[in-house]
């Protein structure tokens, strides 16, 4: 069993913290469902508003739960391979 350092456990207590909101846990399972999805896709398929979707994503995107890519004038964001993102996958897609 590998040693729990208590760097690993602050990063585990962040990402809990992070995915303890209800809003911002929907927006990730949203995008493990659907990867690439623009900000506005997103806030209309959840029935959010613009301003609550970005602030959740940026708190999403500071833990690395999620990333963003640019593309033309899109900002397409998809979950990370953050070991916490694999193992949600799995926990809640399976």
């Amino acid at each position: 069993m590998a040693k729990i350092t208590g760097k690993k456990l602050a990063l585990c207590t962040q990402c809990f913290c992070v995915l303890g909101d209800a809003t911002r846990m929907r927006i990730f399972v949203y995008l493990l469902k659907h990867p690439q999805a623009p900000v506005g896709q997103i806030a209309k398929s959840l029935r959010l508003s613009l301003s609550t979707t970005s602030h959740s994503l940026a708190k999403l995107l500071a833990q690395k739960l999620a990333e963003k890519e640019k593309k033309g004038r899109s900002v397409l964001y998809s979950p990370t391979r953050h070991p916490m993102s694999r193992m949600l996958r799995r926990a809640l897609l399976s």
